[in-house]
């Protein structure tokens, strides 16, 4: 035979409230008659008003409403913030790369993919860039070095540290879409991670030969450099053109080409594509192809 356990009623706290509201209420009486018989001068009264009503105040918050505020506090901060930086970070991506598979829904994935591009980028991108050594014989590099070498920007680094330290149980307290953002900017970090560092390598390559380097306009997720020399206003302005093209049939170098070649731009005097040095694509001069050791060669005197 079976019995069933009586259910105890949910714990409430309301009797607590309403204790506290009486003692005020009797606080109020007995300063308010501590007032009239003189014992208490106007600006004590007004000190001892003070500390009822915050009292009052504090009384007034139930332990719910705490936790409710901090927990907004917690998701609209860091992650709304953390998302934003995200979005802006990978608006700064100044290349493509080939398919690089699909939309990682969780850190733990991204940091997967972020980690071998890492490598990758150890292995075989770094070493000297123009005149100054990048990365030594250890083929290590981590987040913070790339910043250090003005190959990744502030929020590029920020968002790719936020991706190797946080866990997806840090994301379970922010709001879906704050999470929602974050994955996809942060998905486009990392799919352009090594084009982002080899456009910046080449961008180095060509200040430490002299050449003034900018931006130029940003064609979806492409954004070329505009090479001048420094101080001369009349020289040649050459638009220079990374591409993360490692195959021998890579997808990406034909559309650049196409693009370049319809392209008419009567303040230009020409452009250069670079590619990878250990890269497989074919070099060619017409149209300019070049690996990025020989680019300096290729650029007008």
């Amino acid at each position: 035979m079976s019995t069933k356990r009586k259910q105890q009623p949910p714990h409430s706290t309301g009797w607590l409230w309403t204790c506290l509201q009486l003692l005020l209420s009797l606080a109020l009486i007995a300063l308010g008659i501590a007032v009239v018989f003189g014992d208490l001068e106007p600006d004590q009264a007004l000190v001892a008003l003070g500390l009822v009503m915050a009292v009052a105040l504090l009384a007034a918050v139930r332990p719910q409403d705490v936790r409710d505020l901090v927990g907004r506090l917690a998701e609209a901060g860091p992650f709304k913030f953390s998302a934003a930086e995200a979005k802006e970070a990978a608006a700064q991506s100044v290349g493509t790369e080939d398919d690089e598979g699909d939309f990682e829904d969780t850190l733990v994935g991204l940091r997967i993919k972020l980690e071998y591009k890492l490598a990758y980028i150890a292995k075989h991108l770094l070493g000297k860039v123009g005149d100054e050594q990048i990365s030594g014989e250890s083929n290590f590099v981590n987040v913070g070095s790339l910043k250090h070498d003005k190959l990744l920007s502030r929020e590029q680094a920020r968002t790719a540290t936020h991706i190797m330290t946080w866990t997806d149980q840090d994301l379970k307290r922010a709001g879906s879409e704050d999470v929602k953002a974050l994955l996809s900017s942060a998905n486009d970090l990392v799919a352009g991670i090594r084009a982002s560092v080899f456009a910046n390598m080449v961008r180095k390559e060509l200040e430490s030969d002299g050449w003034d380097v900018e931006a130029a306009e940003k064609l979806k997720t492409r954004r070329d450099w505009l090479s001048s020399r420094e101080g001369d206003g009349d020289g040649e302005l050459i638009r220079v053109v990374p591409v993360f093209a490692t195959d021998q049939r890579s997808s990406i170098l034909g559309p650049v080409l196409d693009r370049l070649k319809k392209r008419k731009a009567d303040d230009e005097d020409g452009y250069i594509v670079v590619i990878p040095d250990h890269s497989k694509t074919d070099t060619s001069k017409e149209p300019p192809v070049v690996k990025l050791a020989s680019l300096l060669e290729a650029m007008p005197e």
